[in-house]
């Protein structure tokens, strides 16, 4: 429900990683066999055993062009501040700093007022800068999903739309204690919503919808042959409008009963709750009543009936007239459709996959879900409430399941600043993440966060980037330190499973144990830049099942966290706070 830029820390970045050419020559290998280094280790190029694009749906899944299952590992990158023109990319650095960490893409984010500042009129040198960020992600191996942003709809009131399609009707804008509250208290947001569900025309005479529709497809026809471009993110955290009214009065009025049922006196009124929602720590305090997953899924099932409605009445139909347009020049490249707003935080979505022309359902899209508990954006996020997350994130995993759509969770965990116990949150996202085998991008990067500890204790982690076949289960037992990944293996045209390994020196021969034993070793594959390095795990002609455990040795030393990288950081809006991006490095938010 919540996504703001988050900082870790804004220092200058001190790692520049070389190109893809001198990556290319630079990369050397270990054979390994239980308990020995191989004798004459073979070269073997990094590139060659990365996933291969173009990355397809195949049954569910993420296939790169060998059949290889990918597993989407990745942040988003996005500017919404029309200063610095919606473009935070400086220089290909920040991609090969994303590939050192061992991640695989980045969700990047465009803005309609960036695309089409008048109607019909495309920004030539926005969609240049858009070209260069690509070309640049695609230069270290990291794949992009194009992921239109949008925050209280527009440019007026936070980022979105450009003027021109803000149809708000005069309707005042307010605001509230936490920068999304605006989605449930400000008319205009709510009636420039309303207008845009239903089409009306802009100026021109043009439906907003066609318009939207339109500018989908010039991008689509831009990137058709981009096979470093895995998709499409239609629109980002799609609200219902002046209905949310109804569905903040069901809420409310479900809440006090559970708050008359745990202190046994009367429900408080509907006032009470407004007043005691628009405070901070009064907010927090009352939360506590929802920590179990019964009370909260109480509490978000009311309104899931009018949730359904608006994604069956208002959001599917949006999201088959662009795929339309889409499908028009690109029939490629994955279309990826977002709940509703409200299923951030738990309401199960109604959300299916969109319909070809003819009728039958697309066979590239993918299900790209947001999940962030209650105390997302405020002061309390370290005591996120184990119960109502793990609701949340199982909730996603199964619309996926219904829908036979393939999950990333594009947008997830917004923790920021340095505090040891954002570590603890951190870690059990993550295990649930790996549980129910999504795909997923952190939401957000800030330079320097690799200093902070719930970023390097947590989120840098060994993971199978790439199987040859079927992938079963994996998980990183954080306490033992052990990676586990079991899989069904097919033949894939020979490539290996790839796992990433953030810190390659960690790595012993003889914590590594293939079940069954290999006739082919393993081979470790080590870069000679930052600290990654890769597994490569070839397919076997009589394998069916493999098991794979990677046991990594002791940390020697720890980085040390920089004075600034302490300080502590609020997801919050650029459209509301100027300047959090100065000379193209991430600044602190001053609370």
């Amino acid at each position: 429900m919540f996504q703001h830029c988050i900082r870790c820390a804004s220092l200058p970045r001190s790692i520049l990683l070389p190109s893809l050419r001198v990556l290319m020559v630079a990369f050397f290998t270990l054979g390994l066999t239980f308990g020995r280094l191989a004798a004459a280790p073979a070269v073997v190029a990094e590139e060659s055993n990365w996933p291969t694009p173009p990355l397809t749906v195949r049954a569910g899944t993420f296939r790169d062009a060998h059949g290889r299952q990918v597993i989407l590992s990745g942040i988003n990158l996005v500017d919404k501040s029309v200063a610095h023109g919606f473009t935070a990319v400086k220089g290909p650095a920040v991609f090969g700093q994303f590939r050192g960490w061992g991640f695989n893409c980045v969700r990047l984010g465009i803005v309609w007022a960036g695309v089409e500042p008048q109607p019909g009129k495309f920004d030539e040198a926005y969609l240049r800068q858009v070209d260069r960020a690509i070309d640049w992600a695609a230069r270290h191996g990291i794949y992009v999903i194009l992921d239109m942003h949008q925050d209280l709809y527009s440019m007026k009131y936070s980022d979105g739309a450009p003027a021109w399609a803000t149809l708000d009707e005069g309707k005042p804008h307010a605001t509230g204690a936490i920068w999304s509250d605006a989605y449930l208290m400000s008319p205009a947001v709510q009636t420039a919503f309303d207008n845009f569900w239903a089409n009306k025309p802009a100026a021109d005479g043009k439906g907003l919808q066609d318009h939207y529709a339109a500018m989908w497809r010039h991008l689509a026809q831009r990137y058709a042959n981009r096979t470093g471009v895995i998709g499409y993110d239609l629109m980002n955290e799609p609200f219902p409008g002046s209905p949310a009214k109804e569905f903040l009065v069901t809420i409310l009025t479900e809440f006090a009963k559970v708050l008359a049922q745990r202190t046994g006196g009367a429900p408080p009124s509907p006032e009470e709750l407004l007043k005691t929602w628009a405070d901070e720590a009064s907010r927090l305090k009352a939360l506590k009543s929802l920590a179990s997953a019964a009370n909260y899924a109480r509490v978000i099932d009311s309104i899931h009936e009018a949730n359904q409605a608006f994604e069956a009445g208002s959001l599917q139909p949006m999201y088959r007239r662009v795929a339309d347009a889409i499908r028009e020049v690109d029939r490629r490249h994955v279309i990826f459709l977002e709940h509703s707003y409200f299923c951030n935080t738990g309401v199960t979505s109604a959300i299916r996959p969109v319909l070809t022309r003819v009728g039958t359902p697309d066979p590239q899209v993918a299900y790209a879900a947001h999940g962030y508990d209650l105390v997302t954006d405020t002061k309390g996020i370290a005591g996120a409430s184990n119960e109502r997350v793990q609701l949340i994130f199982s909730r996603i995993y199964e619309t996926g399941r219904r829908t036979g759509m393939p999950v990333v969770l594009d947008e997830w965990g917004a923790y920021g600043g340095s505090d040891p116990a954002l570590v603890a949150p951190a870690r059990q996202a993550v295990a649930l993440i790996e549980k129910f085998r999504m795909g997923n991008t952190y939401w957000h990067y800030g330079e320097r966060m690799d200093q902070c500890p719930f970023f390097r204790e947590a989120i840098l982690r060994p993971y199978p980037v790439c199987i040859s076949g079927d992938l079963k289960e994996y998980h990183f037992d954080h306490a033992q330190q052990k990676l586990e990944v079991a899989w069904q293996e097919s033949s894939c045209d020979g490539f290996p499973s790839v796992v990433v390994l953030p810190d390659v020196g960690r790595v012993k021969p003889q914590g590594i144990v293939l079940d069954p034993k290999p006739g082919q070793p393993p081979k470790l594959l080590k870069s000679s830049h930052a600290r990654v390095g890769y597994l490569l795990i070839y397919p076997e002609a009589a394998a069916s099942g493999r098991k794979l455990t990677v046991t990594l040795a002791a940390v020697q030393q720890q980085l040390p966290l920089s004075p600034r990288g302490q300080s502590h950081f609020r997801r919050t809006k650029i459209g509301t706070v100027p300047n959090l991006f100065l000379d193209g490095r991430l600044a602190p938010v001053r609370e």
